[in-house]
């Protein structure tokens, strides 16, 4: 009988370390997830769902339509997320010499979309990225720059 006790004891023991263990290693909760365009979206404009996305990142559902604008990722986990499988069916476009869009943040990612810049021929970048960890997964990006900018010196003692 007492072994029996020893053993249900280590068995409790073990089940109440294991819960503490899974306690401790829980992972975050997902991020959101913003809707862009159409009936019944979060948001009008993927700009505006950008700069809406918490610290922790979002996703962003975007879906089918021409989105003539600007946009800026300073946040990092931000996900641009096209809606059905053709890339042409989601645009992201803008007429301007500064990129369409920018991204900053680390740990982007992109899927099914178009990204473009109409503007002057000379200089109509589409997409600028300067964080570490970019995807693009089924993204066109259309363009033009008839010079590359010139890069930035290395900083001293890197």
């Amino acid at each position: 009988m007492p072994s029996r006790v020893r053993t249900l004891g280590i068995c409790l023991a073990t089940l109440a370390f294991s819960l503490s263990a899974q306690e401790r290693t829980k992972l975050p909760p997902p991020p959101p997830t913003f809707t862009v365009g159409g009936y019944q979206s979060d948001y009008g404009s993927i700009h505006d769902a950008v700069a809406a996305a918490p610290g922790q990142g979002a996703v962003i559902r975007i879906r089918p339509g021409v989105y003539r604008e600007q946009v800026k990722v300073v946040r990092p986990n931000i996900q641009l997320r096209g809606d059905g499988k053709d890339p042409e069916k989601v645009t992201l476009i803008f007429s301007s010499t500064q990129p369409t869009l920018t991204v900053t943040a680390d740990d982007f990612y992109a899927d099914t979309l178009t990204i473009a810049n109409d503007g002057p021929r000379e200089n109509a970048v589409a997409l600028q990225i300067t964080g570490d960890r970019a995807v693009l997964h089924d993204v066109r990006v259309l363009g033009s720059l008839t010079s590359s900018p010139k890069p930035s010196p290395p900083e001293p003692g890197k």
